[in-house]
This record gives structure tokens, C-alpha cells and sequence, in this order.
């Protein structure tokens, strides 16, 4: 049996919420934008870039580089930051030991979706790495839709996908994972229910909090 507030879906963000992926994201746009002279630090990088998409923050680095972000130049420094990420990605991040066996329970129950401003080809590595890539039923990223988070068309359209594999799934009945405002913003404007994730390291109790009922636990899986 469910409550009225049991979810009949969990989706999640990937950076941020199930890996801790930001320092390396700024790691490789400070090398992708180094050629035009561009830096920033950590805290400007957290509080601007965080939470937008690739495209968006190219365009960001290269005008207060001097630039002009014309389309090509955009794509020249966003092609060069997907390089060395995924150079990277697939050995250096990793989602949390415990949440990968909270989320292998639980898509046992529902489906899962993973819904990020990230390419796809970023996210692949890593959720095979996690043994998840055929556990996440839908994967919904920043190439795949128009209008990016804050937009609510990323998670619309995952509600979308998810419903075509269980018809009792609606917005209303979604419970999403996030971590950054542009995130928690689109989920809400989609109408779903959201819980703020501070760090990928609490990821696992705060889902476990969440979904007690769903999976016959305690809260605090005692």
C-alpha cells in the first residue's frame, strides 16, 4: 500500500546531487578557457556557473575574456571542456557507495530517471562505472530538450517518458533529487515534489528518509 505522498517516481540531478562533479567541471573550463586568458575562482565558479548549462557558461567566459561568443567560438570552448572532461570523468567520479544500493532497491519499486544540464555523453561513464546505466530507466540531459533548468521543460519531459512506462505516474507524484536552485526551480515549476541535496555524501540518507515507506524501512534504515 502507498500514502497520498508515497512517490510513484524518483528522479535525481547528476552534478552535485549522485556525484560531487562541480571541481571538475571547473577544473577543465579554467584549461578549455585558458588560450583567451579566462580564469575565476571557486567561490565565483559555485555561485555563477553552477546549476546552467555548458553553452551558457562558454558564453559567460568567453565575453569576460573579451570575446565575442559567436556560435563557432561557443562550440570551440565547449567541445574543448567535454574533451577533458570526459578524459577525466569516468576515473575520477563516482556516485557514493550507498546511495548505488539504495538506488538499485528502489528501482526494484519505481522508475528511476536521471535529469541533468549536462550532455549525455558526460553522464554515461559514470552511471556505468555505478553499474546504474540499465537501473535508470529514463536519462534526460541538457541536449535533449530547448529550454534548459531553471525551464521546467527538462523535468516535463522526463514526467513524459516515465509515464509511458507506468501510466500511474504523473508530476504530481514525482519526487525529485536536486541540488542547485536552477534545479530545485525546474522541478517545481514542474510540479513535482523536491528535496535539496547539500552534498552527494548525504544523498543516501536523505533518500533513505524519503522513501522509508516505499521500501518498508525505518528512516534511519534501522
Amino acid at each position: 500500500m502507498t500514502s497520498p505522498t508515497t512517490p510513484r517516481a524518483i528522479l535525481f540531478d547528476f552534478d552535485g546531487t549522485l556525484v560531487d562533479s562541480e571541481p571538475l567541471h571547473y577544473s577543465c573550463w579554467l584549461e578549455a578557457i585558458r588560450p583567451w586568458g579566462g580564469s575565476t575562482d571557486w567561490p565565483d565558479y559555485q555561485r555563477r556557473f553552477v546549476g546552467i548549462t555548458d553553452r551558457q557558461a562558454g558564453k559567460i567566459f568567453l565575453s569576460e575574456c573579451g570575446q565575442d561568443p559567436t556560435d563557432a567560438l561557443v562550440r570551440t570552448a565547449c567541445d574543448t571542456k567535454h574533451r577533458l572532461y570526459r578524459a577525466r570523468c569516468g576515473e575520477e567520479l563516482a556516485i557514493p557507495d550507498d546511495a548505488i544500493t539504495l538506488i538499485k532497491e528502489i528501482a526494484l519499486i519505481v522508475p528511476l530517471a536521471v535529469v541533468s544540464s549536462s550532455i549525455a555523453m558526460e553522464l554515461g561513464p559514470v552511471l556505468e562505472k555505478a553499474g546504474l546505466r540499465d537501473t535508470v530507466r529514463v536519462v534526460v540531459c541538457g541536449d535533449h530538450v530547448k529550454r534548459h533548468k531553471p525551464d521546467p521543460e527538462p523535468y516535463q519531459l522526463a514526467a513524459k517518458k516515465l509515464k509511458e512506462l507506468d501510466s500511474f505516474v504523473d508530476s504530481s507524484s514525482c519526487l525529485v533529487f536536486e541540488d542547485s536552485a536552477a534545479g530545485m526551480a525546474s522541478a517545481t515549476a514542474a510540479g513535482m515534489r523536491v528535496c535539496q541535496v547539500r552534498h552527494p555524501s548525504g544523498l543516501a540518507g536523505q533518500l533513505r528518509g524519503e522513501v522509508a515507506a516505499l521500501l518498508n524501512l525505518a528512516p534511519d534504515g534501522v
